[in-house]
């Protein structure tokens, strides 16, 4: 006795993948039925090509939410593949706007069969603020010291030592300066000038002309001379002396500045014209070097002396 009639069996392959099929064509008809589908946090961009304006923050509000229509499968693609809402502008006519948003500014990734119905809020607020130019100075920054025997003998030159700037006011407003990206010494044993380029990631929104700039530092070996019997001067008071009245100083810098030095200009001096009239004498006081050349450490025998009356003759 025959239990599946013929007819079922026959061919079973066949229709059993006829009856896959029609499954999967239920399926893919039920998912393409057109649907709505609401995203929120949608980012907000304004794309601004009016040279003489910049945009002040953000948009307000900078997310809006966008209802979308269409194929179910391509709603969801889409919450994932997140579109943006881009304002164009081409002229800026007042630094304080409100604009209607528009549909059709909701930029769509790749080429989905969505299409955006409505946006809320309806209108977003922009403030601009206008570009300004100005002549800021280049800011050279060294990392490190000089290797080890060597010291400045002069200030880091740049040139040129300004560049024109431009950017939105409150920018140029917080910068005094052009940073250059710093210079680290490493094995400098000679000066040598380089081509250092402007630190751009320190200047948003700021364009720099030229963007980088030749620094030039002067390195020598360092030096050390002692001068001996170097007088010691109480300033404004000829009728004081010191004791001791003279002493050596040791100058340590570079080799060119160091001999160059003159020991006719050279003196240890004793200021007291800020201390009161009534200073008793004798008292100890500081002392300090004049005279010697720019980068140049004079250190003196003794850092205090004892000042008193001269004597009279």
């Amino acid at each position: 006795m025959q239990v599946v009639p013929a007819f079922l069996t026959r061919n079973w392959s066949l229709k059993l993948a006829a009856l896959a099929l029609a499954v999967l064509l239920w399926m893919v008809v039920r998912v393409d039925v057109p649907t709505f589908q609401a995203i929120p946090g949608i980012a907000v961009r304004v794309v601004l090509t009016d040279p003489r304006w910049a945009l002040k923050g953000e948009p307000v509000p900078s997310q809006v939410e966008v209802r979308f229509s269409g194929p179910a499968r391509e709603l969801i693609q889409l919450a994932f593949n997140r579109p943006t809402l881009l304002i164009p502008i081409d002229s800026v006519v007042a630094r304080d706007t409100v604009l209607v948003l528009r549909r059709d500014w909701v930029s769509l990734p790749g080429r989905l069969g969505v299409t955006a119905e409505d946006v809320t809020p309806s209108s977003v607020r922009l403030e601009f603020e206008p570009i300004e130019t100005a002549v800021l100075p280049f800011a050279p920054r060294l990392e490190g010291s000089p290797p080890e025997g060597w010291t400045f003998a002069g200030d880091v030159e740049v040139i040129p030592e300004r560049a024109n700037v431009s950017g939105p006011a409150s920018r140029l407003e917080a910068i005094d300066s052009i940073p250059l990206l710093p210079i680290a010494f490493g094995d400098i044993e000679e000066s040598a000038p380089a081509s250092v380029r402007v630190d751009g990631a320190r200047l948003q929104q700021v364009v720099v002309a030229p963007t980088e700039a030749e620094v030039r530092i002067r390195l020598e070996p360092r030096a050390e001379r002692v001068f001996e019997q170097v007088p010691v001067e109480v300033l404004g008071r000829p009728d004081l002396t010191s004791e001791p009245a003279a002493g050596s100083v040791v100058l340590v810098g570079p080799q060119s500045r160091v001999d160059a030095a003159d020991d006719r200009v050279l003196r240890i001096v004793v200021d007291i014209g800020l201390l009161p009239d009534s200073l008793p004498l004798p008292a100890r006081l500081p002392v300090r070097v004049e005279g010697a050349p720019r980068y140049v450490t004079a250190t003196p025998q003794f850092d205090s002396v004892t000042i008193r009356p001269r004597r009279s003759p």
